[in-house]
Protein backbone atom coordinates (compact mmCIF):
# COMPACT_ATOMS: atom_id res chain seq x y z
CA UNK A 1 0.00 0.00 0.00
CA UNK A 2 2.82 2.44 0.91
CA UNK A 3 4.60 1.55 -2.34
CA UNK A 4 1.46 2.34 -4.36
CA UNK A 5 1.05 5.67 -2.58
CA UNK A 6 4.67 6.54 -3.34
CA UNK A 7 4.12 5.74 -6.98
CA UNK A 8 1.07 8.00 -6.98
CA UNK A 9 3.10 10.86 -5.61
CA UNK A 10 5.92 10.44 -8.19
CA UNK A 11 3.80 10.14 -11.32
CA UNK A 12 1.97 13.31 -12.48
CA UNK A 13 -0.86 11.37 -14.08
CA UNK A 14 -2.27 11.98 -17.58
CA UNK A 15 -3.63 15.45 -16.74
CA UNK A 16 -0.25 16.49 -15.35
CA UNK A 17 1.58 15.26 -18.46
CA UNK A 18 -0.76 17.17 -20.76
CA UNK A 19 -0.32 20.36 -18.72
CA UNK A 20 3.48 20.03 -18.74
CA UNK A 21 3.47 19.46 -22.52
CA UNK A 22 1.34 22.58 -23.02
CA UNK A 23 3.79 24.62 -20.97
CA UNK A 24 6.71 23.29 -23.02
CA UNK A 25 4.95 24.16 -26.26
CA UNK A 26 4.22 27.68 -25.01
CA UNK A 27 7.92 28.20 -24.33
CA UNK A 28 8.95 26.82 -27.70
CA UNK A 29 6.60 29.12 -29.63
CA UNK A 30 7.43 32.39 -27.84
CA UNK A 31 8.14 35.18 -30.35
CA UNK A 32 11.81 35.34 -31.21
CA UNK A 33 13.85 38.53 -30.87
CA UNK A 34 14.16 40.57 -34.09
CA UNK A 35 17.11 39.42 -36.19
CA UNK A 36 20.15 41.69 -36.37
CA UNK A 37 19.97 44.31 -39.13
CA UNK A 38 21.74 43.33 -42.31
CA UNK A 39 23.42 45.74 -44.64
CA UNK A 40 21.39 46.81 -47.64
CA UNK A 41 22.41 46.83 -51.29
CA UNK A 42 20.96 47.05 -54.74
CA UNK A 43 17.44 45.69 -54.42
CA UNK A 44 14.64 45.07 -56.80
CA UNK A 45 11.35 46.73 -55.79
CA UNK A 46 9.90 44.76 -52.90
CA UNK A 47 12.88 42.39 -52.98
CA UNK A 48 15.22 41.22 -50.22
CA UNK A 49 16.14 44.02 -47.85
CA UNK A 50 13.42 46.35 -49.09
CA UNK A 51 11.88 46.64 -45.63
CA UNK A 52 15.01 47.31 -43.58
CA UNK A 53 14.41 50.56 -41.67
CA UNK A 54 16.69 53.24 -40.30
CA UNK A 55 19.13 53.99 -43.13
CA UNK A 56 19.13 56.55 -45.94
CA UNK A 57 18.50 54.86 -49.27
CA UNK A 58 18.62 56.10 -52.85
CA UNK A 59 16.91 55.06 -56.06
CA UNK A 60 18.55 54.40 -59.41
CA UNK A 61 16.81 54.46 -62.78
CA UNK A 62 17.52 54.54 -66.50
CA UNK A 63 17.11 57.99 -68.03
CA UNK A 64 15.26 56.98 -71.19
CA UNK A 65 15.51 59.39 -74.12
CA UNK A 66 18.44 61.47 -72.83
CA UNK A 67 21.81 61.34 -74.57
CA UNK A 68 23.62 63.34 -71.87
CA UNK A 69 23.16 65.24 -68.61
CA UNK A 70 22.74 68.36 -70.73
CA UNK A 71 19.78 66.71 -72.49
CA UNK A 72 18.23 65.90 -69.12
CA UNK A 73 18.70 69.48 -67.89
CA UNK A 74 17.11 70.88 -71.06
CA UNK A 75 14.13 68.54 -70.66
CA UNK A 76 13.66 69.58 -67.02
CA UNK A 77 13.80 73.27 -67.94
CA UNK A 78 11.25 72.85 -70.75
CA UNK A 79 8.78 70.98 -68.56
CA UNK A 80 9.04 73.46 -65.70
CA UNK A 81 8.50 76.38 -68.08
CA UNK A 82 5.47 74.64 -69.60
CA UNK A 83 3.96 74.20 -66.11
CA UNK A 84 4.66 77.84 -65.32
CA UNK A 85 2.82 79.00 -68.45
CA UNK A 86 -0.15 76.75 -67.66
CA UNK A 87 -0.41 77.96 -64.08
CA UNK A 88 0.45 74.55 -62.63
CA UNK A 89 2.72 73.91 -59.62
CA UNK A 90 6.27 74.41 -60.86
CA UNK A 91 7.88 71.19 -59.71
CA UNK A 92 9.48 68.21 -61.37
CA UNK A 93 7.93 64.80 -60.82
CA UNK A 94 8.87 61.50 -62.41
CA UNK A 95 5.97 59.02 -62.41
CA UNK A 96 6.72 55.33 -61.95
CA UNK A 97 4.48 52.27 -61.75
CA UNK A 98 5.99 50.73 -58.60
CA UNK A 99 5.81 52.65 -55.31
CA UNK A 100 8.94 52.35 -53.13
CA UNK A 101 8.16 50.81 -49.75
CA UNK A 102 11.07 52.51 -47.96
CA UNK A 103 9.53 55.98 -48.05
CA UNK A 104 11.02 57.28 -44.78
CA UNK A 105 14.53 56.10 -45.66
CA UNK A 106 14.32 57.64 -49.14
CA UNK A 107 13.06 60.99 -47.85
CA UNK A 108 15.87 61.06 -45.28
CA UNK A 109 18.29 62.63 -47.79
CA UNK A 110 17.97 60.11 -50.63
CA UNK A 111 18.48 60.89 -54.32
CA UNK A 112 17.45 59.49 -57.68
CA UNK A 113 20.57 58.49 -59.61
CA UNK A 114 20.23 58.60 -63.39
CA UNK A 115 21.84 56.07 -65.72
CA UNK A 116 22.45 57.73 -69.10
CA UNK A 117 23.58 55.51 -71.97
CA UNK A 118 24.89 52.83 -69.63
CA UNK A 119 26.67 55.11 -67.15
CA UNK A 120 25.54 56.59 -63.83
CA UNK A 121 26.15 60.28 -64.48
CA UNK A 122 24.09 62.45 -62.14
CA UNK A 123 21.58 62.53 -59.32
CA UNK A 124 18.62 64.60 -58.13
CA UNK A 125 17.50 64.97 -54.51
CA UNK A 126 14.14 63.30 -53.85
CA UNK A 127 11.71 65.71 -52.18
CA UNK A 128 8.57 63.59 -51.94
CA UNK A 129 6.82 60.38 -53.00
CA UNK A 130 3.16 60.93 -53.90
CA UNK A 131 0.45 58.50 -54.97
CA UNK A 132 -1.18 59.47 -58.26
CA UNK A 133 -3.93 57.91 -60.38
CA UNK A 134 -3.63 58.12 -64.16
CA UNK A 135 -6.37 58.53 -66.72
CA UNK A 136 -6.40 54.75 -67.00
CA UNK A 137 -7.36 54.47 -63.32
CA UNK A 138 -4.08 52.79 -62.35
CA UNK A 139 -2.33 53.94 -59.17
CA UNK A 140 1.27 55.03 -59.64
CA UNK A 141 3.94 56.94 -57.71
CA UNK A 142 5.18 60.45 -58.49
CA UNK A 143 8.81 60.92 -57.43
CA UNK A 144 9.10 64.67 -56.78
CA UNK A 145 12.64 65.86 -57.47
CA UNK A 146 14.82 68.87 -56.84
CA UNK A 147 15.20 70.23 -60.41
CA UNK A 148 18.95 70.74 -60.00
CA UNK A 149 21.10 67.83 -61.22
CA UNK A 150 24.38 67.01 -59.50
CA UNK A 151 27.17 65.36 -61.46
CA UNK A 152 28.61 62.21 -59.88
CA UNK A 153 31.66 60.10 -60.58
CA UNK A 154 30.75 58.21 -63.77
CA UNK A 155 30.20 54.50 -63.22
CA UNK A 156 29.09 51.88 -65.77
CA UNK A 157 25.72 50.25 -65.05
CA UNK A 158 24.05 47.51 -67.02
CA UNK A 159 20.44 47.73 -68.21
CA UNK A 160 17.50 46.97 -65.91
CA UNK A 161 13.78 47.70 -65.75
CA UNK A 162 12.02 50.18 -63.49
CA UNK A 163 13.92 51.50 -60.51
CA UNK A 164 16.20 49.84 -57.97
CA UNK A 165 17.26 50.68 -54.43
CA UNK A 166 20.83 51.94 -54.08
CA UNK A 167 22.33 52.13 -50.61
CA UNK A 168 24.35 55.21 -49.73
CA UNK A 169 27.73 53.47 -49.48
CA UNK A 170 27.29 51.99 -52.98
CA UNK A 171 26.34 55.29 -54.61
CA UNK A 172 28.98 57.15 -56.65
CA UNK A 173 30.35 60.29 -55.00
CA UNK A 174 29.54 63.78 -56.24
CA UNK A 175 32.06 65.46 -58.47
CA UNK A 176 33.45 68.23 -56.25
CA UNK A 177 33.57 71.86 -57.32
CA UNK A 178 37.36 71.62 -57.51
CA UNK A 179 37.36 68.48 -59.64
CA UNK A 180 38.49 68.99 -63.21
CA UNK A 181 36.03 66.30 -64.38
CA UNK A 182 33.10 68.71 -63.91
CA UNK A 183 34.16 70.51 -67.10
CA UNK A 184 34.80 67.32 -69.06
CA UNK A 185 32.43 66.71 -72.00
CA UNK A 186 29.76 64.13 -71.26
CA UNK A 187 30.88 61.80 -74.05
CA UNK A 188 34.47 61.82 -72.78
CA UNK A 189 33.32 61.10 -69.20
CA UNK A 190 31.25 58.21 -70.47
CA UNK A 191 34.06 56.69 -72.56
CA UNK A 192 36.57 56.97 -69.74
CA UNK A 193 34.12 55.37 -67.32
CA UNK A 194 33.51 52.48 -69.71
CA UNK A 195 37.29 51.93 -69.87
CA UNK A 196 37.52 51.97 -66.09
CA UNK A 197 39.66 55.12 -66.07
CA UNK A 198 37.28 57.17 -63.90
Amino acid sequence: MARQAARGRVGPGRAGIVAAHARDQAVIHMPASPPPRKAGGLFAPGGSGASLPGMTINLIKLCVGAESVEDLNDSIARRLEDKRRRGLPVEQAHVTRMTPKRRDDILDGGSLFWVIKGVIECRQTILDLRPVVGEDGIRRCAIVLEPKTVLVEPRPRGPFQGWRYLKAEDAPADLGAQTADTTMPAQMRRELAELGLL
